[in-house]
């Protein structure tokens, strides 16, 4: 098993359960449309990263922020429960990972007892090996990228190096995405607004018309002013 130090002052646990109800998910559980399916690309190259032939690895990726998963990928379907799993229990290696420096790396969940739940359903759906490595995307917003192997001593320590070369890269193309999903989101609401604005301008202006009012006294009728 390979484990790098734990961020200094770092606590994952409470922070990191998720409440029943306060996320819905597919395959892809998406705060904004285009960054899930950046996710879903992500995902796909994170496998290619570590595939082997007539060797399945299926990966996965779930972005927290404000201490809340936000959104969430994955390759197959194995990938999709574990991620789940985790995220809801609050519990299992990619939770973990959020608070390391570098990568965990679990060589068979068989002998593996921090997480007795979760290996027992990682071993019911016949995932053996995990390489998680977290992606530094700022104070607010953290992502793990899981990958999942049915055999055990899938991963080895060329895999971690190769898959953290990858994550950095992709944690600042995430990053990147990140800031230009909030200013979609920013857009959005200021097109709302101007609507709204709009509306208001509209029916103030057939009030002072119809009544013959001054500005002051739709005011008062549309909003109570």
């Amino acid at each position: 098993m390979v484990e790098q130090q734990k961020k200094q002052g770092f606590r994952v646990p409470d922070r990191y359960r998720v409440r029943s109800g306060t996320t819905r998910r597919t395959e892809v559980g998406l705060i904004d449309e285009k960054t899930g399916e950046f996710l879903a690309e992500l995902v796909t190259l994170g496998a290619e990263c570590c595939y082997r032939p007539r060797s399945a690895v299926e990966c996965g990726i779930t972005v927290v922020q404000d201490g809340r998963p936000a959104m969430a990928a994955a390759s197959g379907p194995n990938a999709r429960v574990l991620e789940d799993l985790q995220y809801s229990s609050g519990t299992g290696p990619c939770v973990t990972a959020l608070g390391l420096d570098g990568a965990l790396l679990v060589q068979d969940l068989s002998m593996e007892r921090r997480w007795p739940d979760y290996s027992a359903a990682a071993s019911a759906i016949n995932v053996r090996s995990i390489l998680s490595v977290p992606l530094e995307l700022g104070d607010t917003s953290h992502a793990v990228l899981n990958l999942y192997s049915e055999h055990s001593g899938y991963f080895t320590s060329s895999d971690a190096v190769t898959i953290a070369s990858f994550a950095q890269i992709a944690s600042e193309a995430l990053k990147l995405n990140l800031v230009i999903a909030q200013l979609r989101e920013q857009c959005d609401e200021l097109k709302v607004a101007i609507i709204s604005r709009t509306a208001a301008d509209i029916a103030i202006g057939a009030i002072m018309a119809q009544h013959r009012y001054g500005r002051e006294e739709p005011l008062k009728l549309l909003f109570g002013r």
